[in-house]
């Protein structure tokens, strides 16, 4: 092989052999790019900082003093605020919550009216014992066969309101309601008979169940409001020889029920301590169905 071709030979394997980098005396960088490089430093430069700030003494430059970073006092603050917070949570008890939901119950003497279908029969005796006891005068109505499509779709109501100026009404009404395959289309007399009471005290005591509800007590709990409407449905009552009415044993517990209710969950709570003895049951005004 000729010298030229030798040499041109060697100067191609020269270019084509791979540049190793410089040793660095048997040491690497740990962090090769730049900007990582100025993150690294600055991120040390302020754990420094912070570690500088939670030092007691402090560094002096001559007769300049090194200012310490607000660091500490931030993180401290921060956690006595939580601390506080916490306290105050824990000072919140279940006996502070009681006071700050505690029911009032009015205690004044009620001019009640109790309107409604034949249990009232039973309703009435009990109710009155309870008026007499704590300080309430009673009036009832009863309609015999009466429903809420009577009551609402006359003005039979807004006449006894007028005529006793009651400041507490009870509705009992519904027992001749529960073969209605519909008693969604009995809720604008339910509304009609709430309108007549307008701005008084009024509490309706659904029917005492004997048979499977269609859908009634659901219809009643949604336009009455739950903290007007007492569900009869879920008491188990003996009954009378007929085998819908509550017995007069079964209608006074009843009445314990339901007086227990609007005392402690209905939206117009009134005294209503339980009687300890039986009165005088005063006269009921009874309208016909025909009336």
């Amino acid at each position: 092989m000729s010298p030229k071709r030798k040499k041109k030979l060697k100067e191609t394997e020269e270019r084509e052999r791979p540049v190793l980098a410089p040793a660095r005396d048997g040491k690497s960088l740990l962090i090769k790019d730049p900007h990582l490089q100025f993150v690294f430093i600055c991120f040390c430069v302020m754990a420094w900082l912070a570690f500088y700030s939670f030092m007691d003494g402090s560094i002096t430059v001559g007769k300049n003093e090194l200012r310490k970073s607000e660091v500490k006092q931030t993180l401290v603050r921060d956690a006595e605020e939580d601390t506080l917070l916490t306290a105050e949570k824990l000072a919140m008890t279940p006996v502070d919550k009681a006071v700050v939901t505690k029911r009032v119950v009015d205690t004044t003497g009620q001019r009640v009216l109790l309107f409604g279908d034949s249990e009232l029969e039973g309703f009435m005796p009990a109710l009155s014992d309870y008026c007499v006891e704590n300080g309430h005068q009673l009036n009832s109505v009863v309609w015999y066969s009466s429903s809420t499509e009577l009551w609402g779709n006359c003005d039979t109501l807004t006449y006894y309101i007028r005529k006793f100026k009651p400041t507490y009404v009870i509705a009992c009404l519904g027992l001749n309601e529960l073969f209605v395959r519909e008693p969604q289309e009995r809720k604008k007399y339910v509304r009609h008979i709430m309108d007549q009471c307008d701005s008084l005290k009024f509490i309706y005591v659904g029917p005492a169940f004997w048979k499977e509800d269609t859908g009634l007590d659901k219809m009643l709990m949604s336009t009455v409001g739950k903290g007007r409407y007492f569900q009869s449905k879920v008491l188990k009552m003996d009954r009378s020889h007929d085998g819908a009415h509550p017995t007069r044993a079964a209608a006074r517990v009843w009445v314990d029920k339901v007086a227990e209710w609007i005392v402690n969950e209905s939206k117009y709570p009134i005294k209503l301590t339980k009687p300890t003895e039986k009165h005088r049951t005063p006269p009921m005004v009874i309208l016909r169905p025909s009336v």
